[in-house]
């Protein structure tokens, strides 16, 4: 069983933030147990064990590193990151202005002298006319056309950038890093970078750890199965999260959103105040520590400890990921295992439907295998499964055994058909003979389970419609029109709606949105393109949408994780609740 571990980072006992830190623990936990929008955490609530331990910080809040712009809103002063640079698309015969973020990249960061002397609208196109000259001159005639007095305004605004002072924290954990030559922009999350805690002395301090009891425990999360499953919880900061090999992370602020004037979403800026050296130099304020977490906070933490069953990031920012990176992650494909030769035996090599990573069949019910099965004198086979495991089964039910840990494409035993049930063993015997794949071969925490059927054929979680469809076209779910062109589909971070899909043969508003259908989607491990994810939308990719537009109703606000991911956390965790996470994978079936 996973035993997942809170730790807290920017919690002071001087500001007897110790009960806050549980408290916020407490309200996580539920959280994940108990609400849908999280699911299949729900559904595994009594697989997972949830563990917290207090660490004392010198100094409240959380060590910002990427630089900020201060900006004063409603008599507040607060920081704003810089956003990030993006390369421009390909210039047409009449190209828009770049945006902010492509401005940033194409001519560079603002320096102290490119402030604003005024801020008349007269007086700022004067100052651009001038820094259009200079560019002109630096950068040629790509500069021509694409500086609009809105973006120059936004731009020539962010030359009071600035790095703010540390903070003394338990663990230095920080959000952003320090910008560098390969990317100057940085507004991710530094985990643990070595500079200050480093993962063998936060080991130190765990190997240690005892429950309630006395018992020593800590030695799971430093070598044993439990080592990526230490979440750090970071108070008085802006929203962010995080994981890597030595630790998850995530920011636990809000405030009511801004849009509605109900609910709750993460800070997206922090507070400052001057630094202690006085002159330019300013530090974090943080924020107050919340009541209750924010949606985006608890999605953040299910999104992050979902890191540690094997399920990567489906978002893509730009570019092609290299061909020899590993994709292990069962929710992400490189394009070159996604493509064989056309059907129509061309000689052209394009996406098929059949290659798909994640073309494994929807499970009615399911269970672990207690110990290798056993060829009985009958001619059958006695499965011994994991207590209350087999109560789902029936006589009659056609079952197969199939390997675990969850593999594409993975090793699966002839059908049997089930004669006996008991308490925790089903009696079972072969479908049709000879047996070519025989149980025996499979061991203990293997699953047996019953697919679900529609006229007498497994039901896969990318329909086979959607299937042949992809291998048809050659193109991903989400391209447009007859031709595709990598990254021409949708944005590199949110909903990617399925805009190539059969005219025939699909339900009518089954699902709601075309973005949850299961296939091939472009986009994951932060590049766009050579990479490829199940869905269009998924906590994977997403969390929550308020950044895009306002925001719906409370209930729509996350993300939720896709059938893909859903699968995939079951298969891993409980494949006894399988049937259970297969009943809402109904209403979005496409066919």
């Amino acid at each position: 069983m996973p035993n997942i571990l809170f730790i807290p980072d920017g919690f002071t006992a001087a500001h007897a933030q110790e009960g806050e830190f549980r408290k916020i623990v407490l309200k996580t936990v539920k959280f994940l147990r108990k609400d849908q929008r999280t699911s299949p955490w729900d559904l595994l609530k009594h697989s997972i064990n949830f563990w917290m331990v207090w660490i004392e910080s010198q100094e409240p809040g959380c060590t910002v590193l990427g630089e900020i712009v201060p900006v004063t809103s409603g008599g507040t002063l607060q920081g704003e990151p810089m956003p990030e640079r993006k390369a421009p698309s390909a210039p047409g015969a009449s190209p828009p202005p770049w945006t902010l973020e492509e401005m940033l990249n194409e001519v560079g960061l603002p320096i102290p002298a490119d402030a604003l002397v005024s801020l008349q609208p007269a007086a700022i196109a004067v100052q651009m006319l001038a820094k259009i000259n200079d560019w002109t001159t630096l950068y040629g005639a790509k500069v021509t056309g694409r500086i609009s007095l809105t973006n120059y305004t936004a731009w020539s605004l962010r030359a009071d950038r600035r790095l703010l002072d540390e903070r003394n924290t338990g663990l230095g954990i920080a959000v952003g890093g320090r910008p560098n030559a390969e990317n100057p922009i940085r507004s991710a999350m530094s985990l643990m970078s070595g500079l200050r805690t480093s993962r063998a002395q936060l080991d130190d301090m765990l190997s240690a750890l005892t429950d309630g009891k006395g018992n020593t425990i800590g030695a799971t999360w430093v070598t044993g199965k439990d080592r990526s499953r230490v979440f750090a919880l970071l108070g008085g900061t802006r929203g962010a999260g995080a994981e890597s090999e030595t630790l998850i992370a995530s920011t636990v602020v809000s405030k009511l959103d801004p849009v509605k004037g109900t609910g709750l979403v993460d800070f997206d800026h922090v507070l400052l105040g001057p630094g202690v050296n006085g002159g330019r130099s300013m530090a974090v304020i943080p924020h107050p520590l919340p009541k209750t977490l924010s949606f985006g906070a608890v999605f953040t933490v299910a999104h992050e400890t979902a890191h540690s069953q094997h399920l990567g990031d489906e978002y893509g920012a730009t570019g092609r990921i290299a061909s020899t990176t590993a994709v292990d992650d069962l929710n992400l494909q490189d394009e070159l295992s996604a493509m064989a030769p056309t059907p129509f035996g061309g000689p052209a090599i394009t996406l098929n439907g059949t290659r798909l990573k994640w073309l494994w069949p929807r499970i009615e019910k399911a269970g672990a295998l207690a110990a290798t099965p056993v060829a009985n004198t009958s001619g059958g086979f006695d499965l011994s499964l994991r207590s209350g495991h087999a109560a789902v089964f029936n006589p009659g039910d056609e079952i197969q055994v199939r390997e675990r840990p969850l593999t594409p494409g993975p090793r699966t035993s002839d059908v049997l058909v089930v004669q006996t049930v008991t308490k925790s063993k089903l009696v079972a015997t072969p479908k049709a003979a000879p047996v070519t794949t025989s149980p025996v071969t499979f061991g203990k925490g293997s699953v047996v389970y019953k697919p679900k059927v529609r006229a007498g054929a497994p039901l896969m979680l990318v329909a086979d419609l959607i299937r042949d469809w992809i291998t048809f076209t050659g193109m991903p779910l989400n391209a447009s029109g007859t031709s595709w062109t990598c990254g021409a589909g949708g944005r590199s971070v949110g909903v990617q709606p399925a805009n190539n899909l059969p005219t025939t043969g699909l339900r009518t508003h089954h699902p709601k949105y075309t973005a949850w259908i299961v296939g091939l989607y472009e986009g994951g491990k932060d590049f766009q393109c050579g990479i490829y994810h199940p869905t269009g939308a998924c906590m994977m990719r997403i969390n929550v949408p308020y950044q895009q537009r306002p925001l719906p109703s409370v209930a729509s606000w996350a993300y939720r994780f896709c059938p893909v991911c859903r699968y995939v956390l079951v298969d891993a965790l409980d494949p006894s609740k399988h049937g259970a996470n297969d009943a809402w994978f109904d209403t979005r079936y496409p066919v």
